[in-house]
């Protein structure tokens, strides 16, 4: 159905849809999230049938969020020598990981 503008009563789950053959004006569901991403809704919308069901597409022009202030942080490397080393200083290792890694490196250098 080609739809020629739309618009969404969110808190009557309603939306308004004006078609070529009209306007129609037809509950919709959606959970708390798609709702509240309603506000940030982009250009058009597209009615699909799929399965018996009726499913309006909306995309979505989702800002970025803004960046927090970080006073703390811990990087992580994970090395050959070294299977995980924090930028703390800290080498974690366990015995289950090491006995891993050398059977791994027996079977790579078996001819």
């Amino acid at each position: 159905m080609a739809i020629s503008w739309i618009m969404f009563f969110t808190e009557q789950r309603v939306v308004l849809i004006w078609t070529v053959n009209g306007r129609i004006t037809m509950p919709f569901v959606c959970r708390d999230r798609q709702l509240e991403l309603l506000a940030y809704r982009h250009s058009q919308c597209d009615l699909a049938y799929s399965r018996g069901k009726w499913y309006l597409l909306a995309t979505w022009d989702i800002p970025d969020p803004t960046e927090d202030e970080v006073d703390q942080f811990l990087g992580i490397d994970q090395g050959v020598i070294n299977i995980i080393a924090d930028s703390d200083g800290n080498i974690h290792e366990t015995q289950a990981v090491e006995e891993k890694c050398g059977k791994t490196r027996t079977v790579r250098q078996a001819p």
